[in-house]
């Protein structure tokens, strides 16, 4: 289907060019959108991962104790936490769901 415009109280045709170039706008845009789409998923799955492993709302603190989590587990053989955060992870999967 072919898009048009009005002029002078008329609906004209797009010219071949100016298809090419609205659907080229219109193809940026939807990039757009997923790139917005990824950076959202992107923020709400750190923002899930600090709120649910930090005991306060900053990343480094969460990844702190996921580190111990995993040593713990190597070392000590110690799979209890590492379990728990894997249920965690799991939930902020289910939450956020890859766009």
């Amino acid at each position: 289907m072919s898009r048009h415009r009005l002029v002078r109280g008329e609906m004209v045709p797009f010219t071949d060019e100016e298809e090419l170039e609205r659907d080229e706008e219109e193809a940026a845009a939807a990039l757009n959108r997923i790139d917005l789409d990824k950076k959202r998923y992107l923020k709400d799955r750190i923002e899930s991962f600090s709120k649910d492993f930090g005991e306060d709302d900053t990343f480094n603190e969460s990844v702190y104790l996921l580190l111990r989590a995993l040593v713990a587990a190597v070392k000590e053989e110690d799979n209890i936490e590492l379990n728990k955060i894997d249920a965690q992870l799991t939930a902020i999967d289910a939450k956020h769901p890859k766009p």
